[in-house]
């Protein structure tokens, strides 16, 4: 993660000068959604742990944690393209013009499929498997830079944002598919934790992110009906995780990561 988006930095500057500083500024925003979730899921670790060290990690628990934190990612991505229009105002006019709603969606997406991951990337380290997974995420990254390049050449700016999404796309089919087979995990469900992480967020929170495009390309006027646009679209997108992404054990276990998250007490355990 750290090498895919330093190395972003760097091939803006050489592709696309001019947009080096609207480039800074949407990788803060991005910094946002993965700062919150690593604190949020960051108690899976001990968990994922306890439960090897005593002989009952079970894969199963996989698909419970990548629900809640491809939730969490997406509603926490969506708030920040929310919030996007308001706060960029307080920039100078040259890096409003240069960061386009489209290229911060793309690099919050981009981010999101990489992190969606976590939970697996968790379970290796906490089982002891990550040892065996070396290629893998260096095939990641090195296809990142390479789609970044090919397409930053032709597009300057939004062509690295792509070429980081199409790298993140990468990056999940290796995980799923490489990484999963190195570490002999062959009892996991790939097609239920794509469902799990990625599509099943993007689903429930999509009258959400449907608002904030309207809303992020201006689309919606006045004022006073953007706000409600969005605001009616908090509550579709969160009946739409409680009752149809999420079974008992996700809100068992999303319960007790946000008690974690505010109140700093000891591990969390899925049951």
């Amino acid at each position: 993660m750290l090498f895919v988006n330093g190395a972003g930095v760097v091939l803006v500057a050489r592709l696309d000068y001019g947009s080096v500083s609207a480039y800074g500024v949407a990788s803060m925003f991005v910094a946002v959604v993965i700062g919150l979730e690593n604190a949020f899921v960051g108690p899976l670790l001990s968990e994922f742990g306890r439960r090897s060290a005593a002989g009952i990690a079970d894969p199963r628990d996989l698909h419970v944690s990548s629900t809640i934190n491809g939730v969490f990612l997406v509603a926490v991505g969506t708030l920040v393209l929310i919030a996007f229009p308001a706060i960029k105002l307080i920039f100078p006019e040259h890096v409003r013009e240069s960061l386009g709603f489209g290229v911060l969606a793309a690099m919050i997406l981009g981010n999101q499929l990489r992190l969606s991951m976590t939970p697996l990337a968790m379970y290796f380290i906490a089982t002891q498997k990550h040892r065996r997974i070396i290629l893998p995420p260096i095939v990641e990254a090195a296809s990142t830079v390479v789609f970044g390049i090919l397409l930053g050449l032709l597009f300057g700016l939004p062509g690295v944002v792509g070429g980081a999404v199409l790298g993140s796309i990468v990056g999940v089919g290796l995980s799923l598919t490489w990484s999963v087979s190195l570490a002999r995990l062959e009892n996991i469900d790939r097609r239920d934790l794509v469902l799990s992480a990625i599509v099943k967020p993007l689903l429930c929170f999509s009258p959400t992110i449907v608002a904030s495009t309207l809303v992020g390309y201006d689309l919606v006027h006045p004022v006073w009906l953007s706000a409600l646009v969005t605001l009616g679209s908090v509550p579709m997108s969160l009946f739409l995780v409680w009752f149809v992404a999420f079974g008992e054990p996700e809100k068992r276990l999303f319960s007790s990561l946000l008690w974690h998250l505010f109140r700093q007490r000891g591990p969390t355990r899925i049951r």
